[in-house]
Parts: structure tokens; C-alpha cells; sequence
């Protein structure tokens, strides 16, 4: 029961630092600009003709924008709260809590990447792909990792 409760105040300050304080800054916008900046090089790497315009990714086959939400902030703040709440020495939480926060920024950035190469080549399971496949994993992926911290 203490758990939960430590997993309730931490993820309200969370949810609050993010909505109330991170959100609302304008230096936000400058962290998905970086988000599709990375993405960009990332995909010029494989080959992609693209660029960066702010949170815009433009290429010659499909131009999308990084925008709230696509920002793996959330998915982050759950898992984080769900770690740093549990009741293990302070050591291995924080170890678990950069590696599973790490791993979640990682597979969000895969998460943009497909997704590009879902609208370059199939356009039209571009909505299925981000909110019927993607949504769901980015959430599991998340409970797996938290799963595999208290196990």
C-alpha cells in the first residue's frame, strides 16, 4: 500500500512538473526541434533525403512533425515514478531508473524513425501504425520495463 501511494505523489509531481512547468515553456518547442534534429540525422544516415525545419522533419517522400505527446516524456515519468517509489536500496534504483528511462528515449527515437518510413512507403497505415501499434507498445514497453526492474 505504501508503494502505491509513493507511486501516486511521485507521478503527480511529475505529471505536474511536465504539464504545469515543462509544456508550457518555450524552451519545450527547442527540445522538439532537437527530437526531430536527431531524427533527421538519424535518417540521412540510412540514406533518407531529409532535413529539420523546428519540430519538422521534411523529406522528399513524407514530412511529419514532432509535437507533445511523441516526446516520450510521459511514458518516462510512469516508469520512472514506478522505480524510483519501489521499495529497493537507492543504488539500484537509480541504476534502473537511467537505464529504463535510457531504453524508453531509445525505442521512442526507433518510434519516429519507422514511423517516417511507414508514411514514406505506405501512407496509408501511417494512423494504424502511430496510434493502433505504436501507442500500445510505447505502454507495454514501459510496463515490461518497470516488470523486469521489480523482478
Amino acid at each position: 500500500m505504501h508503494y502505491l501511494l509513493r507511486f501516486a505523489v511521485m507521478l503527480m509531481v511529475g505529471q505536474f512538473g511536465y504539464y504545469g512547468v515543462l509544456r508550457p515553456h518555450a524552451a519545450f518547442g527547442g527540445y522538439l526541434a532537437g527530437l526531430a534534429a536527431v531524427s533527421a540525422g538519424i535518417l540521412r544516415a540510412f540514406g533518407a533525403s531529409v532535413e529539420a525545419h523546428g519540430n519538422v522533419v521534411h523529406g522528399r517522400l513524407f514530412s511529419f512533425s514532432i509535437v507533445t505527446d511523441c516526446d516520450a516524456i510521459e511514458p518516462t515519468l510512469f516508469f520512472l515514478a514506478g522505480v524510483l517509489a519501489y521499495p529497493v536500496g537507492g543504488r539500484l534504483r537509480l541504476l534502473a531508473a537511467g537505464a529504463g528511462a535510457a531504453a524508453i528515449v531509445v525505442i521512442n527515437q526507433l518510434r519516429i524513425l519507422s514511423l517516417y518510413f511507414v508514411g514514406s512507403f505506405w501512407p496509408g497505415a501511417f494512423v494504424l501504425v502511430h496510434e493502433g501499434i505504436w501507442q500500445p507498445t510505447m505502454i507495454l514497453v514501459t510496463f515490461c520495463l518497470w516488470w523486469a526492474f521489480v523482478n
